[in-house]
């Protein structure tokens, strides 16, 4: 039996933007075939609840199952059902799903009303301080008021929507119907493991949950794997660091003399007619410390070419109804 993710499509329905129907939806297959949830109209489970908060802009692509319920004319409750599989019947929900805390419904108590043996739950969720100490805090809590063991799986890796690059760290964790934790995995690696478990919710396999908040070296870990990943979707194998001398740029250049090597490492420091003599040298001095390349290059006469540019410069409306010489005084120049 296998439990994955993927996008569901319906070509003979639409979104309420038009578009073919999509889901965010689960997937389990066994024997060669699908097992749908027990009732369900589809060969997956659908999710329930979408994120559209922060980061999160789940509703502008998928159609979720409270707007299926709806459409169906039906509870929510005769949709969120289990799956029956040969070993066990699992109440499958999807990230959001198990963080119900904020919401009018919540998927795991309406699938507890038809008593599965254990319950899933895959997730994408991405990586934030202290996320994991959450995380625990949450389904530890959820497995012991369901009374049934709960797996939560989340991914590892990286994704980039165009504005910001997320990290996601994994850690996925099983837990007993006691609410104790085992099989948790490590921060961004990707592992597998076999685990022998019973199904009795009286039946304890972890230890009790004692989650961490993270320090300096769990956010360090974080930027580093993201930062690392992202040189590789781009296939970056040098880079070039505008150091100031001041601490953020300091960061950012020990940050990647940690994953490349220093002869593929630019460190430039640009003094202008206002740049102390102090910061001139911490930038020399980082570049020392770290044994990487470095050079100091003036940006007076980036300044001057620009200023030539703009100085001086008529600028109209296409109709020609508006025209204005644009002039840098002395202050603008500083």
């Amino acid at each position: 039996m296998t439990i994955f993710g993927n996008v569901a499509v319906d070509r003979d329905r639409k979104n309420e933007d038009g578009r073919v129907r999509k889901y965010n939806a689960l997937f389990v297959a066994e024997d060669g075939r699908l097992a749908p949830p027990e009732g369900g109209p589809y060969p997956f489970v659908i999710k329930t609840l979408l994120p559209n908060y922060r980061e999160f802009d789940d509703s502008r692509h998928f159609f979720d199952l409270r707007k299926l319920a709806v459409e169906r004319d039906c509870r929510l409750s005769e949709l969120v059902t289990p799956v029956r599989t040969e070993c066990a019947r699992i109440g499958c929900v999807l990230g959001e799903d198990g963080w119900d805390q904020d919401y009018n419904v919540s998927p795991l108590s309406l699938l507890a009303a038809h008593g599965p043996d254990l319950y899933a739950n895959i997730s994408a969720s991405p990586y934030t301080t202290s996320k994991n100490h959450k995380r625990h805090r949450v389904f530890s809590a959820q497995a012991r008021e369901l009374g049934a063991p709960l797996a939560y799986v989340n991914n590892v890796g990286i994704q980039n929507n165009g504005k910001t690059v997320f990290t996601f760290d994994g850690c996925s964790c099983i837990y007993d119907g006691l609410g104790n934790a085992s099989v948790c995995r490590p921060m961004f690696a990707e592992t597998e493991h076999t685990l022998d478990m019973p199904l009795g919710g009286d039946v304890p396999f972890g230890d009790p949950v004692n989650p961490g908040r993270d320090g300096i070296p769990e956010v360090c870990d974080a930027l580093l794997y993201g930062t690392e990943r992202f040189l590789k979707l781009c296939g970056a194998t040098r880079v070039v660091i505008g150091v100031s001398g001041g601490i953020d740029s300091a960061v950012v250049a020990a940050l990647y003399s940690r994953l490349l090597p220093r002869d593929d490492i630019l460190l430039v420091n640009m003094p202008g007619r206002y740049t102390s003599p102090t910061t001139v040298s911490l930038a020399a001095q980082l570049a020392r410390n770290l044994g990487c390349l470095f050079n100091e290059i003036a940006i007076e006469d980036s300044v001057q070419v620009t200023a030539r540019q703009v100085d001086g410069l008529v600028a109209a409306s296409p109709d020609g109804s508006l025209r204005e010489t644009l002039s840098l005084g002395p202050l603008a120049m500083e």
